[in-house]
């Protein structure tokens, strides 16, 4: 019997302690944003919510009202996505560090299932190995693309899309950059600060060439 299907395998990302008994908490050390709500507003919450990865409405919305100006030592900046295409103001982006490294293949992106969001469209991802924090000239670009959500909240059936990077890369630092977005209220699209629900990340344990 041959395989003929790559097999995932889903990477480990938050401390066993974030979970529904910490949603008030601030990200762990191995996340940052430069653009979140905190403190968290009901569903509206910090970087960390992005990969809790058990609620399509609690998510990592990007600053809105009265956030802190910083988080984790990183300046915490609100970015509206307006226009036809929905450019930010300030593309915002989520990261997460690995310090012994982590292989990645693939990485899963929920949309938000709330009343009014802005949807992640225009998007890079970026990877760097270095020890501790790194800075924003130590990352590459290794994937980019656009998300096609639809437009209409009603619609479930559009609501995770995967990448798939050219090839599996090893790494400390991954981060998600999104460079514009859809704003989506009951099919009227307008300028909104974007939020995502979940964001998974994997890595091939098989692989058919």
């Amino acid at each position: 019997f041959e395989k003929n299907t790559e097999e995932y395998a889903k990477i480990s990302v938050l401390p066993s302690l974030y979970d529904a008994n910490n949603l008030s908490g601030t990200n762990p050390s191995n996340i940052r944003s430069n653009s979140q709500k905190y403190p968290c507003d009901n569903n509206d919450g910090p970087a960390w919510w992005a990969f809790y990865n058990t609620s399509s409405t609690k998510v990592w919305h990007s600053r809105w009202g009265g956030s802190a100006d910083k988080v984790g030592g990183v300046e915490n900046i609100e970015s509206t996505a307006s226009g036809a295409n929905g450019g930010l103001s300030t593309p915002i982006w989520v990261e997460v560090r690995f310090p012994d490294g982590e292989e990645i293949s693939r990485i899963t992106v929920e949309r938000s299932q709330a009343d009014n969001y802005t949807a992640p469209k225009d998007y890079q991802i970026l990877v760097a190995n270095t020890d501790g924090v790194a800075k924003d000239d130590d990352f590459v670009v290794t994937a980019s693309g656009t998300f096609t959500f639809s437009t209409e909240k009603s619609d479930t059936t559009d609501t995770v899309k995967t990448i798939d990077l050219p090839k599996t890369v090893k790494a400390t630092h991954i981060r998600l950059k999104i460079l514009s977005g859809t704003r989506i209220t009951h099919g009227y699209i307008h300028s909104g600060q974007p939020s995502v629900a979940n964001i998974a990340l994997y890595t091939k344990t098989v692989d058919i060439d």
